[in-house]
């Protein structure tokens, strides 16, 4: 799960238009980050996006996450109004598991709701990976 930081007060001070602009362009640098043909990138609502990364694991996921950071930082799209950067920036939740008959989709996605939220609640522009210790 990817959060642009800070994105109401973006939009609220550059227009829509811009915030649209902007948002095209993470998806972009996200998409970007991902090397394999069946890794995918989508908006999940708002200004939160969601990356379906199979096969990865977890030191295979910190690489990708900090290439996202990375990506979305060379875009150096101007956030006056941000309380951590003068540019975008995006807070990640990661999470991963064996597919087992009882997991579903939605407990993943919990999962990494739970990390992006701790991440958010921790300063920002950062990313954590979900354990059991954040229930």
């Amino acid at each position: 799960m990817i959060d642009i930081d800070y994105f109401k007060q973006f939009n609220d001070n550059y227009g829509h238009q811009a915030g649209d602009v902007a948002l095209k362009k993470i998806a972009i640098a996200i998409k970007k980050s991902l090397s394999r043909k069946d890794e995918i990138v989508a908006r999940y609502g708002g200004e939160e996006f969601v990356s379906l990364l199979p096969r990865t694991n977890k030191s295979g996921l910190e690489t990708i996450v900090k290439k996202i950071q990375e990506n979305i930082a060379n875009l150096e799209i101007k956030h006056s109004w941000s309380e951590i950067s003068g540019n975008l920036t995006v807070s990640i939740g990661g999470a991963s598991l064996i597919p087992l008959n009882h997991n579903s989709y939605a407990e993943i996605i919990a999962n990494a709701d739970k990390a992006l939220y701790f991440s958010k609640r921790n300063g920002r522009n950062k990313y954590t990976f979900y354990e059991e210790t954040l229930n």
